[in-house]
């Protein structure tokens, strides 16, 4: 195999993780989106939610948080893309980081599903903190569901 057909090896892993992640959370994010702003909406009125600026909320949410995860993801593979290019088998270092790459990638996930806790559930304190409440522990049951999902699939 030569270096030429090592290096779209890599990107092509790398591009498949990514992808792999964005779609777990983005399917997560859009049920979820569904089932608290469509299927049990908030009784009361808020000021800041209607059901379109909440879905909306959601998907742009999502976007950024998958492009920002695949650029934070770039130098992870970089590593394979260096010993892949030389043609040589890996460093046990280089080994180290490439199998540390569904770990990396779960806390990634983790952390953003942590971000969208806060930022989902306190707009929701104007209509009730029930709803707020609900919100806040759905994002976090999708968060966590999310992560074990993308861990898996990233090994």
């Amino acid at each position: 195999m030569g270096e030429r057909n090592r290096l779209p090896l890599a990107l092509k892993l790398q591009r498949r993780t990514s992808l792999a992640g964005f779609a777990i959370n983005a399917a997560g994010a859009a049920s979820l989106g569904l089932y608290m702003l469509v299927v049990f909406p908030p009784e009361g009125a808020s000021v800041w939610l209607t059901r379109e600026r909440g879905l909306g909320a959601v998907a742009l949410y999502t976007i950024v948080a998958g492009l920002t995860a695949h650029r934070r993801a770039r130098p992870w593979f970089e590593r394979m893309r260096e010993w892949l290019a030389a043609g040589r088998p890996p460093t046990q270092e280089e080994c180290r980081a490439v199998l540390r790459i569904p770990s990396r990638f779960a806390r990634m996930t983790l952390l953003r599903w942590g971000l969208a806790v806060p930022l989902f559930a306190v707009p929701d304190l104007t209509s009730s903190w029930q709803f707020a409440l609900e919100v806040g522990v759905a994002t976090t049951l999708a968060g966590m569901s999310a992560t074990a999902a993308v861990y898996l699939t990233t090994e």
